[in-house]
């Protein structure tokens, strides 16, 4: 298994280094420690356990395809993969507006994470790609934990909060960047796109 300091040669990482999925993640409940994962028998777990790797797969497979269309206007010749491309080109047909899976580190938190996509302009616009099987839904009524405890515990929100953390270490950097962003979300076989204010209250 690589460390985060192999991944990220560019930076001066360590072992220690989160990423900031990791960082959103550890908002909301993990779900190996929940009633339903501890009180189910081992055949169950290991295939849940193959379904999230399933999951993680084919998410990392999209995020290439949005890749290779902006970098290089390139697109896969497997049928599947080249039907989401097809939608990625509709979206996005002046590539040459946009930058993708760039890497940016927060060495104050030694956190480091990756810009799925931003729209070059006065502002950059943000986007984030997600291949959650429902934005929305709150199963239980949760919330996320402290310093977001009054925020509701959806993929929608999680992926709000990360989109204000991008939205600093940009700026960070000295660039100028919109408080309307869009998340990219898997719904069935489409490509949806939502467009949202990062609350002011998250920055």
């Amino acid at each position: 298994m690589p460390t985060v300091k192999q991944r990220y040669p560019e930076f001066k990482t360590t072992k220690k280094t989160k990423s900031v999925t990791e960082v959103i993640d550890s908002l909301s409940e993990d779900f190996k420690e929940s009633f339903v994962h501890q009180n189910a028998d081992e055949e169950t777990k290991k295939q849940w356990e193959l379904m999230g790797d399933i999951g993680k797969d084919g998410g990392n497979t999209l995020h290439q395809i949005l890749e290779l269309w902006i970098k290089y206007g390139a697109e896969p010749k497997n049928k599947l993969w080249l039907h989401f491309s097809k939608q990625f080109q509709e979206m996005f047909p002046n590539r040459e507006n946009y930058i993708s899976e760039e890497k940016i580190y927060d060495s104050e938190n030694d956190i480091i994470g990756t810009l799925d996509l931003q729209e070059l302009g006065k502002e950059i616009v943000i986007s984030d790609l997600k291949t959650y099987h429902n934005l929305y839904e709150n199963i239980g009524n949760k919330y996320l934990k402290p310093p977001f405890q009054h925020y509701k515990a959806t993929n929608y929100n999680k992926t709000l909060i990360q989109l204000a953390h991008y939205k600093r270490l940009v700026e960070s950097t000295g660039k100028k960047v919109s408080s309307t962003a869009w998340i990219l979300y898997l719904d069935e076989f489409i490509i949806k796109k939502v467009k949202v204010e990062i609350p002011e209250e998250l920055l």
